[in-house]
This record gives C-alpha cells, sequence and structure tokens, in this order.
C-alpha cells in the first residue's frame, strides 16, 4: 500500500512533477488530431462521393486515426523532453556537489 505516513516528507521528484505535462499532451494531441482527422475525412469522403453509412464510417475512422496518431506523437515527445530535462537538471546538481566537495577539500587540506 503506498501511503505517507503523517511524518513522512511528502515531496514529489522531477519526473513526477511532469506526469501533468506528459498527460496534458496526449489529450492535446488527441483533440487536435481528432480534428484534423474529422476535418480531413469530411474533405476526402465528399472527394469520394461517398454517402450515407460509409461515409460516416469512413470520416470516424479518419477522426480516430489522426487522432490516435497525433496523440501518440505528442505524448512520446512529451516523455522525451521530461527525461532529458530531468537528466540535466541531475546532472547539473551531481556537478555541483562535485564542485563543491572538491573545494571545500581544496580549502581545508
Amino acid at each position: 500500500m503506498l501511503a505517507f505516513t503523517p511524518f513522512q516528507d511528502q515531496k514529489r521528484g522531477r519526473m513526477e512533477k511532469s506526469f501533468t505535462a506528459i498527460g496534458s499532451s496526449v489529450l492535446l494531441g488527441g483533440v487536435a488530431g481528432g480534428v484534423f482527422g474529422l476535418y480531413d475525412g469530411v474533405r476526402q469522403t465528399a472527394r469520394a462521393d461517398l454517402t450515407g453509412r460509409l461515409r460516416r464510417v469512413q470520416v470516424m475512422n479518419y477522426t480516430i486515426k489522426s487522432g490516435g496518431s497525433v496523440s501518440n506523437a505528442l505524448g512520446s515527445i512529451a516523455v522525451i523532453y521530461s527525461s532529458i530535462y530531468c537528466l540535466v537538471r541531475e546532472q547539473n546538481a551531481l556537478v555541483m556537489f562535485v564542485s563543491r566537495r572538491i573545494l571545500y577539500i581544496e580549502e581545508f587540506s
């Protein structure tokens, strides 16, 4: 069971803080891709002179396919960006720690 006790520190890490941005990117990509897929589906089915049930199914296929593709793409980009950001921040913290230790050792040797 993952629960915090009253005496535990409840701070989240850098990667945990980026989950909101990643989820937002996935949802925004789904909406943007769905809108584009709807537009493209209506345009393509009108060009092909489809009518009725076949046209409706084709428009839904365009919408769902485009929404999923853009959603996955934006989500992947957000995960990569967040991972690189966290690694760079950790690397900077490590460099600062090591440089402070070296200065401390040289100062008091």
